[in-house]
């Protein structure tokens, strides 16, 4: 059969079709002409042609019935041994160290610039700061890059002071050594330009294609913008790019298995992905592009009928060792340094449990007595969200019953105790056993009723919406009743003890402190006391709601017993304590937290972007901006759009290919077609996992996300170019390259100056606009044609003829009267209703430390309905009360009208001031009592 691009031939029953990678990755493709003699075989494959076709019965690519048989096999195949490996030669490493060095001066330039805070600088800069102080803190991201930030501050004189509040703040001011810490990511994004050269080499491009798509990454605009500032993506696309590039290389070792170099290559990869990973969690998405080819050459090993059965199980566990078990290794190694380092108490304790608080340095909670019974006073804590206490104070709900609040409270006080009792009927039958003080415990079970300590007041439910969950399945959770009143059978809850402690025998069956997790089910409601982290609004001082929810899944409706008291314990009472974590616990928590804020990040953002928009740059993310400079972070546009062109190509062709094999035909391409689909096919790949991903999300979004599926889209562009000019000259290639390369240079003098922050000519500015999307601000930069001059101070003339000198007084006045019209002027020229909105840093910790704020205790005193005229309330009672007490004696208090508020006595004579929100203060305390320590602090004991 003679040769021929297109071919046509029904692919017999059980026939098969060999493919070498090795064959892909090195060298190119060998051409033919019309007599089938080699015409351009690069030195590569020249090696791997073989004079004894008989020796294998396999033909790269084809069935052996389709080719001439010996023509084919000496073209694709033969002396395995004898095969070159991969190599860069000496002229390459110098056009690369060439290259470098521009990409060094154009990466490094005026690194410096701006001296002040930008964009997420905020956060990152901050936690620097944290991590050299060793307090702990909480992020939604994995600690490598952040760690890195942190010893690169520490070694470039950073103390860890400087708090990185706001966009803006002055860094020369303060004296922080930002450049230093800048150069971080600058040198790492630097270094991406080498391994863009190297792995292109490595997929087996061309000398010139290699060069091509290292001078473009150096000219790409968003890449150098992320790269000069204190933030992540430069340090994970590195991570990423490195991951590229050892497993391309693994693959040219492909001919000798289990090599040295082999085993180096395929572990480097694995390390390179954990680092990815450790980063930012967009590391997984390599673990699905890597995996997926993993997945594809072993299914190719398997019909390798020379690779037995041994060691077909070499490479399966080779690459399951080195490729998944030794990236997680990685991953947890990193948070052990982030736990070591973090040893102190934070402000991100309360993200975590009491079990991982307790292995902070300055933290101590949860050692109580073990067993509990009734008529002790416990702190409940809500299991599930971290949330904190089962808290109550004298201010009623505005809505629904009016009654007195129940909320979750994520720090301590004498507000978050309860006493545990009986129910009416249980009181009276132990009233009259046989040994009334006999202590018994709570058993799971059991009915039970919970008083609050200080306002004397019953957990309570009944068929009223709550005030922020107005779902008819949750009901209002309250506190009714008072002193001398017994109560209702809306206050009766059912202890079910769903969880208990392995190594705590019995704690599934008695109601433990720590040990025991349980339900609160309302006997008559048959509801669950239950916990989401909503929050009430100001008048329930924005703490969180706790409702009563029927048919609730068993995760927020866990609650733990923390302290437990009471006033005649039996001698030798067991004690409780949190376990501490192992490792493993400690990173499964953290990591759960992390997907649980992520998931909570759906609030809006000026300059969030969806993921429809990011392989078109429609629009960018303003960083920083300051008179007549900005950073806006936007892309080269030549280079984004070509390279989203050719992920278009490359999955028209993979469609039209895929339906003509289906109807027989095999079309070569030129006798590009494996290469392209291993190469440009591997990139393509990893550019749909690292882009389609962001679909699913439901969080907020940024253009920077899309900045490691661009890098592979260079890679795809950077392929395609090279293969489908390979059969022009290399005349016609370079033209080609140069074409592509003088519009990119354009548009990076165009758009640098949003990537250094440097001035820009406003006409210049207008005119590059090409989407109304693209909102940096042009109005900041200077116009030629209409520019303020700076007014000339005058010379007052001095007395006593000393012409010449100048009166300081007036000359001070004259420069603040300038200083001010320069103002007014300034303003009026850059003021426009239809600015873009100002650069501002994504938080995504905010949500959850508005949760986890502390707010002022609302009552002193204990607090309670007291006196003879007191008359029991219906349950549905909506009348709102004021709370009546006892003073600091313990005596009760008697109203009194009086001025400026309820005046109450007692019987002593002492007075205090009744409000809305309970009693502020004794008349002897001359000011306002401020909020105790207690509600200021974090929870630490």
């Amino acid at each position: 059969m003679a040769y021929s691009d297109t071919m046509r031939s029904r692919k017999q029953p059980g026939a098969a079709v060999v493919y070498d990678d090795s064959m892909v990755l090195n060298g190119e493709p060998t051409r033919l002409n019309s007599n089938s003699e080699d015409t351009d075989i690069y030195p590569n494959e020249k090696a791997l042609q073989s004079n004894n076709p008989e020796t294998d019965d396999r033909v790269y690519g084809y069935e052996k019935k389709d080719l001439s048989w010996k023509q084919a096999q000496s073209r694709v195949m033969g002396d395995m041994e004898k095969a070159s490996s991969f190599k860069i030669t000496k002229q390459q490493w110098i056009v690369l160290g060439v290259i470098t060095l521009i990409a060094a001066y154009i990466r490094l330039w005026r690194l410096g610039n701006p001296h002040s805070v930008v964009f997420d600088e905020v956060h990152f800069g901050k936690f620097a700061g944290k991590y050299i102080n060793g307090t702990y803190f909480f992020d939604v991201h994995p600690p490598l890059a952040k760690m890195m930030f942190a010893w690169t501050g520490r070694f470039v004189g950073y103390d860890g002071v400087f708090d990185f509040k706001t966009i803006g703040l002055d860094y020369l001011a303060a004296k922080v050594p930002y450049v230093g810490m800048r150069f971080l990511p600058a040198i790492l994004g630097l270094l991406l330009v080498p391994i863009t050269f190297i792995t292109l080499a490595a997929f087996g491009h061309s000398p010139d294609a290699c060069a091509f798509g290292a001078i473009i990454v150096t000219l790409e605009t968003a890449l150098i913008t992320q790269s000069r500032l204190i933030l992540l993506d430069s340090i994970l696309i590195f991570f990423t790019a490195s991951t590229a590039m050892f497993w391309g290389l693994f693959f040219t070792e492909n001919r000798s298995p289990f090599s040295r170099r082999w085993w180096v290559y395929l572990a480097l990869t694995g390390v390179s992905m954990g680092n990815a990973l450790s980063c930012k969690w967009v590391g997984l998405f390599l673990f699905a592009a890597i995996g997926l080819w993993t997945i594809k050459d072993l299914w190719e090993k398997l019909g390798d009928l020379s690779i037995s059965l041994k060691d077909y199980l070499k490479h399966f566990f080779a690459r399951f060792g080195c490729l998944f078990v030794l990236p997680l290794i990685v991953y947890v190694f990193w948070f052990n340094i982030h736990f070591r380092t973090l040893h102190k108490s934070g402000d991100g304790n309360n993200f975590m449990s009491p079990e991982f608080q307790n292995t902070l340095k300055g933290v101590s909670i949860g050692h109580t007595r073990r067993d509990i019974y009734y008529g002790a006073r416990i702190r409940i804590r809500h299991d599930a969200t971290n949330g904190g206490y089962l808290h109550s104070h004298s201010s009623s709900y505005q809505t629904g019953s009016k009654q007195q609040q129940i909320t979750l409270y994520g720090f301590r006080d004498e507000n978050n105790y309860w006493t545990i009792s009986r129910t009416k009927e249980d009181e009276e039958k132990h009233a009259n056993s046989t040994n009334p003080n006999e202590l018994q415990p709570i058993k799971n079970g059991d009915i039970v009723r919970l008083k609050h300590w200080k306002t004397a007041r019953r957990l309570h439910s009944h068929d009223h919406r709550p005030p922020v969950t107005k779902k008819d399945y949750h009901n209002e959770v309250s506190g009714y009743g008072w002193e001398g009143f017994e109560g209702d059978s809306n206050d009766y809850w059912r202890v079910q003890i769903i969880e208990g402690d392995s190594k705590e025998p019995g704690s599934k069956d008695r109601l433990m402190s720590i040990y025991s997790k349980f339900r609160l089910v309302h006997v008559n409601q048959r509801c669950a006391l239950f916990s989401d982290r909503r929050k009430l609004p100001e008048w329930g001082f924005e703490q969180i709601e706790v409702t009563c929810m029927k048919n609730a899944k068993y995760p927020k409706t866990l609650w733990r017993v923390e302290t437990n008291v009471h006033d005649n314990p039996p001698e030798n009472a067991p004690f409780a304590s949190y376990r501490k974590p192992s490792l493993l616990a400690k990173v499964v928590e953290a990591n759960k937290v992390m997907w649980r804020v992520n998931n909570g990040l759906t609030k809006s953002h000026p300059y969030e972007s969806r993921p429809i928009s990011w392989p078109i740059l429609r629009r960018g993310i303003a960083f920083w901006g300051e008179d007549s400079r900005q950073i806006y972070l936007l892309g080269n546009p030549i280079v984004w759009w070509l390279s989203s062109l050719s992920i278009v190509l490359f999955g028209g062709l993979l469609l039209l290919l895929i339906l003509r094999d289906q109807r027989g035909f095999h079309d070569r391409m030129g006798g590009i077609r494996e290469k392209y689909m291993n190469s440009t096919g591997w990139f393509c790949l990893s550019w749909l996992m690292h882009y389609f991903p962001f679909f699913i999300m439901g969080r907020q979004l940024f253009l920077h996300h899309y900045l490691p599926a661009l890098w592979f889209s260079i890679l795809a562009l950077v392929s395609t170019l090279d293969l489908f000019t390979l059969r022009a000259s290399r005349k016609v290639r370079q033209i080609v390259f140069g074409i592509v390369l003088l519009w990119t240079v354009r548009m990076y003098f165009q758009y640098g100056h949003l990537a250094y922050g440097t001035v820009w000519n406003r006409k210049g500015c207008e005119h590059s606009k090409w989407f109304g999307t693209w909102d940096y601000d042009c109005r900041r930069a200077p116009s030629n044609a209409a520019t303020i001059a700076t007014p000339i101070l005058p010379i007052t003339k001095a007395a006593d003829g000393d012409d010449g000198a100048v009166d300081e007084k007036q000359a001070h006045k004259d420069s603040t009267i300038v200083e001010k019209v320069a103002s007014i002027a300034n303003n009026i020229q850059h003021h426009d209703i239809n600015r873009p909105p100002p650069a501002e840093n994504i938080d995504p910790n905010k949500h959850e430390e508005e949760l986890n704020r502390p707010v002022p205790k609302m009552d002193k005193v204990p607090v309670a309905h007291k006196g003879p005229d007191a008359k029991p309330l219906s349950d549905t009672d909506t009348t709102p009360h004021k709370d009546l007490g006892l003073d600091p004696n313990g005596n009760p208090i008697k109203a009194k009208e009086g001025n400026g508020g309820d005046k109450v006595h007692n019987e002593n004579g002492h007075e205090a001031i009744v409000g809305n929100e309970g009693f502020q203060a004794p008349p002897t305390v001359k000011a306002k009592v401020e909020p105790s320590e207690g509600d200021k602090q974090q929870d630490q004991a």
